[in-house]
């Protein structure tokens, strides 16, 4: 399995900061000119030149420890559920084949439906 289908889309990267998400990761998409790929900490700079652009390119495990941070946050939400949140949530994520894609596009509904806040919500 490629690095690119074990971490989230370049697209899911960029809405996850935009929301306020730590850019605080083992991975990142790196734009160099036209350009994207990923890399570490360690190899971002490309020939001593800093990326144009990045994001964090989570994976699965570190969404993992997010939302097990908004699950608690939302204990007593998740049993009554009036106006069925949870299952919409869930038919919002159908269609990712993957679990990093599949967890970042949980995370941007419930910071986009203010469930939980992103400010500080990965480490």
């Amino acid at each position: 399995m490629e690095l690119k289908d074990q971490v989230t889309s370049l697209e899911i990267s960029k809405k996850l900061k935009e929301l306020g998400v730590e850019q605080e990761s083992l991975f990142y998409w790196c734009k160099y000119g036209d350009n994207w790929c990923i890399a570490d900490e360690h190899t971002m700079e490309v020939n001593n030149e800093e990326p144009e652009e990045y994001y964090s390119a989570f994976t699965g495990a570190e969404l993992g420890e997010m939302l097990n941070i908004a699950f608690k946050s939302l204990s007593g939400t998740m049993i009554m559920d009036p106006c069925g949140r949870w299952k919409r949530l869930w038919q919002n994520v159908t269609g990712f084949k993957d679990e990093a894609n599949t967890r970042g596009k949980m995370l941007i509904y419930l910071f986009q439906n203010k469930l939980i806040p992103p400010t500080g919500s990965n480490k």
